[in-house]
């Protein structure tokens, strides 16, 4: 009954700032409620409640979330009602967090086979642009490994890239910040009057998912699916009175290290290269090679890897900096 009225709240707040359409979800339903994995994209730290709101009535899906975007008063007597299984951000906690990771895989397996529903996003972190990038993230090819025929549904969100909730101002969103700014924008516009961000949320199960082809594949059919005619960084006013209404704006510079690979010395190439060979299992290896989308690094081998490099050189390289060999070289 609690988690019934906390869904009608929610969809009604969301419903002042968010024009949000959903299609797909009743042909889904036809087909039966219980056993899915339910896969979404993630351009924003709002996405979630406006997906679990939509979810609810018909699937009412466990949660697999990020433990310290949980852990916040409400948040977190909201998510034991609703059942969210809380994950430690492998980019946060390092190894460390390699059993834990591993323990809550499991108990999703176990959740799909008792015929509950999920929802577990395949990328782990927000998006870093308009698009989504899974690069050699490994947790679906893990469960579909266990319960290779459950069914998958793909959950497409669009229209929150440009968000305050999400990255699109180049720097990670702060949870709370964005949350009093909404409520501000709210009273200053009469509550009821603000300009809506239009929403959409697409579901779709396909039958050519490629559950039996590896990670590579797998996860470059739902990056195909989730970055199909992906939509820019869009500014929508937070008041009446705002200039120019929704627009798209630039996008965020990209971070990346520039250089050229030649002038590194040999023997700091043989050191890398090796460590690298040694972590992938690959025999040979090229500059402009992603450490995720090619040599097949998920977060936790990733993790790894900065942690190797930070022990050897003695210094720290962030995360979303690093993304070929070529970059590993020149850290």
């Amino acid at each position: 009954m609690i988690a019934v009225l906390l869904r009608s709240l929610a969809q009604a707040l969301l419903r002042l700032r968010y024009r949000i359409e959903v299609t797909g979800l009743k042909p889904i339903a036809a087909r039966g409620n219980k056993g899915i994995l339910f896969l979404p994209n993630h351009p924003a730290l709002i996405d979630p409640p406006i997906v679990i709101a939509e979810l609810h009535k018909h699937f009412a899906p466990r949660v697999l979330a990020d433990k310290d975007q949980v852990d916040r008063v409400p948040l977190r007597w909201v998510a034991d009602i609703i059942g969210v299984h809380v994950l430690p951000d492998p980019a946060k906690y390092g190894d460390t967090s390699r059993t834990e990771v591993g323990r809550v895989l499991k108990e999703s397996s176990a959740i799909l086979k008792r015929g509950e529903n999920l929802l577990l996003y395949p990328a782990g972190h927000l998006y870093h642009s308009y698009l989504e990038h899974l690069g050699g993230n490994s947790a679906v090819e893990s469960i579909l490994k266990e319960l290779p025929d459950v069914r998958v549904v793909l959950i497409r969100t669009r229209g929150l890239w440009g968000s305050s909730f999400s990255r699109a101002s180049g720097t990670a969103p702060d949870l709370i910040r964005a949350f009093k700014q909404g409520l501000l924008a709210l009273l200053a516009n009469g509550i009821f009057f603000s300009p809506r961000r239009h929403v959409s949320i697409e579901l779709a199960e396909p039958e050519d998912l490629p559950r039996r082809e590896g990670r590579t594949a797998l996860n470059r059919f739902m990056e195909n699916y989730y970055n199909q005619d992906a939509p820019h960084n869009i500014y929508v006013p937070y008041t009446r009175w705002g200039q120019g209404g929704p627009r798209v704006v630039p996008e965020p510079p990209v971070r990346n290290i520039e250089g050229d690979v030649e002038p590194v010395p040999d023997a700091t190439r043989a050191i890398v290269l090796n460590h690298l060979k040694e972590l992938t299992g690959k025999s040979e290896l090229k500059p402009d090679e992603k450490l995720a989308g090619d040599l097949g690094l998920d977060s936790l081998a990733r993790v790894e890897l900065f942690m190797w490099l930070e022990k050897e050189f003695g210094f720290q390289v962030g995360e979303d900096v690093l993304e070929t060999v070529g970059d590993v070289l020149l850290a």
